[in-house]
């Protein structure tokens, strides 16, 4: 359904589905300039199971269907995102008898929640259902769900100012208290693909997709950090690896772009929906970290002025908000150091680790994307060797809390709390052509 956007989905009814499958449906919502065309697949769950599945049109002006009140804490749903890109969200709808009446009664009686993982079995709690859950304050989300009755749920894919293709499968959802009530289905978990970025828009310069491997949520970035208004990248994502198909603009001292993969808050953004905090033991304090089992290969050549680089990042005290770039200290980790770019300071040493030899560079930040100016100290261990891709395939399954013991005696104390882990390229020009082959960064407590 759609104001202006025209919206397709298929089937439109699960009249001719075996027992068996799962219930699968894909289209596209159309795009609309206020965000208010949807797809939504719904199911009545106070009904005969011999009621009728055939499709028949929204009528605004009758009454629901029977209401029930539901039991346990939350709604636990098994789904699978599938399709040549699977970033679309999707969120769970409570429906009430009037839920789907326009206007101030329909407003009234139904809540909506975005499930923040990306596919599989998971949990969403009925007091993370709001009015308006698309929205980023408490207030302006309005009252929580408190148990009212309801007609529906309804598992329902937003639209957006482009068109928002879909293609997903609920195996089943059942009223429970963790992610375990959800119901086994046939449909497994698969690859993850779609695009990050583009051209045209503020939205794009900061595009995110989330993705699960083996059980571990990353987040696929365009960050055009340091030009903006100048530059455009576009990448294209398989699971936890990336390739650069286009990037325009240049930086100066600050690099134009950064794309890359991380794990954590990245500022604590958008509701949760571009956090890991499910899967990744962060923030956590350095000294209650056993190892950081970590694996950075890239590949391809781009002609231009780039890195191939961790950024991690440390706070002096767990963030309770958004912290956006405001944080105390950071290690880097540049496993190529382009010939006319350097680190951020000046040269303090060498250090044998994880079996290389690396360059140690120590200064303090400079004015942040934000702003923000807290001479936070910056440890970078550089690849002596410029321009040189001898480590393009070598970094795989290496403890980076090495790299982190070393940073303590420039100023990452042990006491601080590692917040976020991003691999990726710092791009001054170029870029089209590199790829990212695999990131993974899991952290172990002690």
């Amino acid at each position: 359904m759609g104001k202006d956007g025209q919206t397709s989905i298929a089937p439109q009814d699960f009249v001719s589905k075996p027992p068996a499958d799962a219930y699968c449906v894909k289209g596209v919502v159309g795009a609309e300039p206020m965000y208010q065309s949807v797809a939504l697949l719904g199911f009545n769950v106070n009904e005969p199971n011999t009621a009728s599945c055939a499709y028949k049109p929204v009528d605004p002006s009758s009454d629901g269907p029977p209401s029930v009140v539901p039991t346990a804490t939350g709604i636990a749903v098994d789904f699978v995102k599938q399709g040549a890109d699977t970033g679309f969200t999707l969120r769970i709808q409570l429906q009430g008898p009037n839920g789907h009446k326009e206007g101030a009664a329909g407003e009234a009686d139904r809540w909506c929640a975005t499930i923040d993982e990306v596919q599989g079995k998971v949990f969403v709690p009925y007091s993370s259902f709001t009015p308006k859950c698309w929205e980023t304050s408490a207030a302006a989300k309005g009252t929580p769900y408190a148990n009212q009755p309801i007609s529906a749920v309804v598992f329902l894919v937003p639209g957006s100012p482009d068109d928002t293709p879909y293609d997903f499968c609920v195996n089943g959802f059942a009223y429970g208290s963790s992610a375990a009530d959800a119901p086994d289905g046939p449909v497994q978990v698969g690859d993850q693909k779609g695009t990050v970025g583009g051209s045209g828009s503020d939205d794009l310069d900061f595009d995110r997709k989330k993705v699960l491997v083996n059980g571990h949520n990353y987040i696929i970035q365009n960050n055009n950090w340091g030009n903006p208004s100048g530059s455009d990248c576009i990448l294209n994502y398989v699971n936890n690896s990336f390739s650069v198909t286009q990037c325009t603009g240049t930086g100066a001292d600050a690099p134009a772009a950064f794309p890359s993969i991380y794990i954590g808050n990245n500022g604590n953004t958008a509701n949760g929906v571009f956090s890991t905090k499910s899967t990744d033991n962060m923030p956590i304090q350095i000294s209650q970290i056993q190892s950081i089992d970590s694996s950075f290969r890239y590949s391809g050549q781009s002609g231009g002025q780039y890195n191939a680089c961790y950024d991690i990042w440390f706070a002096n005290s767990p963030p309770n908000q958004e912290y956006q770039d405001g944080i105390d200290g950071f290690v880097m980790i540049w496993l190529r150091d382009p010939s006319e770019k350097q680190a951020i300071g000046s040269k303090m040493g060498t250090a044998d680790i994880a079996g290389m030899t690396w360059d140690i560079w120590v200064g303090p930040r400079g004015p942040s994307p934000g702003g923000v100016y807290n001479s936070a100290p910056v440890v970078s261990f550089v690849n002596p060797q410029e321009d040189n891709d001898s480590r393009a395939q070598n970094f795989v399954n290496k403890n980076i809390l090495e790299f982190i013991t070393a940073a303590s005696s420039y100023g990452i104390s042990s006491n601080m709390y590692l917040t976020d882990i991003f691999g990726g390229f710092e791009i001054w020009s170029g870029g089209a052509g590199l790829k990212v082959d695999e990131f993974k960064a899991i952290v172990n407590k002690k």
